[in-house]
């Protein structure tokens, strides 16, 4: 003790130095953290040059190019955080309804499957969220621990793009990476066969083409043997092809008897970029009965 008496005596100075400075530091961190923080309640600014919309403490930062501009981004993430508001809250209801007919027909046809295989999985307790407008109205949406609530913060984020569309007037959300359905109605006809591409469901990272196909013979047709990876496919407008998932496709499906219709679907791998077109769909193995084996291609174009 009389040594930590005399360490002190010895060195007052010095020691009143050091805990001025650490508490000039203390507060001085203080300040900018506050600072900081009364800056992005305030802040509700629209950049229309570099696509940074922040509101709500929300940044949304356009990371491909495109879109509508600042203003609509506003309006857009204010719909995706409402959304999420009502998924945090457990208003189950109120979220379902905000999504948009098509995206209820294709993946949640009742409010039990969006709870069970999109709310449960994302909402398992109360989420923090970052938006990022990735393609026009599409939007990366990170979901997060609240850190606040669970004060666990090590577990990864979980993530989906979100796309705001516009359905009678009202701002409906394509949710779980379902960007929307375009359709085509785009038909070729030969003398046996006839081949109409209905629509397409588009998805972050591939497409779902729905094919009407037609046998105007008396003979079996087959579009594909599905022996190969290659033969079937779509092609953009920069001549690039985008080969089909032939491991998803049946291959009964790919069988039109004698007189009959049969519905396809066809998925082809795509990452999502607003604006690509593609100009066609290729078969280039399709076998008739009465060619002794012989394929054929056939195209449908799609401009």
């Amino acid at each position: 003790m009389n040594k930590i008496i005399r360490y002190y005596n010895q060195n007052r100075r010095k020691i009143f130095s050091i805990i001025i400075v650490i508490a000039s530091a203390l507060f001085l961190l203080y300040f900018i953290n506050y600072m900081v923080a009364k800056d992005n309640i305030n802040q509700n600014t629209v950049s229309t040059e570099n696509q940074t919309v922040i509101k709500n403490n929300i940044n949304i930062n356009s990371a491909i190019g495109g879109g509508n501009g600042g203003t609509i981004a506003v309006k857009e993430s204010d719909i995706i955080e409402q959304f999420i508001k009502y998924c945090n809250e457990g208003q189950t209801v109120a979220a379902y309804n905000m999504l948009s007919y098509q995206c209820k027909e294709i993946a949640y046809p009742k409010l039990e499957s969006f709870i069970n295989n999109y709310y449960n999985n994302n909402f398992d307790g109360n989420k923090s969220y970052n938006i990022q407008r990735w393609s026009g109205s599409t939007y990366k949406v990170d979901l997060k621990e609240n850190i606040l609530h669970t004060g666990n913060i090590t577990v990864a984020a979980k993530q989906d793009f979100i796309t705001v569309i516009n359905e009678e007037e009202e701002y409906k959300l394509n949710i779980n990476s379902f960007i929307g359905r375009t359709n085509l109605n785009k038909e070729e006809n030969m003398d046996n066969i006839s081949i109409k591409v209905a629509y397409k469901n588009t998805y972050m990272n591939d497409e779902t083409y729905t094919l009407e196909v037609e046998n105007k013979s008396s003979k079996d047709i087959y579009l594909d043997n599905l022996e190969k990876t290659s033969t079937i496919y779509i092609v953009d407008e920069n001549d690039v092809k985008h080969t089909a998932y032939i491991n998803e496709i049946a291959k009964e499906q790919l069988h039109i008897y004698p007189y009959a219709k049969n519905q396809v679907q066809i998925k082809f791998s795509n990452s999502y970029v607003t604006g690509r077109e593609f100009t066609e769909i290729v078969f280039e193995n399709v076998m008739f009965d009465d060619t002794n084996n012989e394929s054929e291609k056939i195209s449908i174009n799609l401009k």
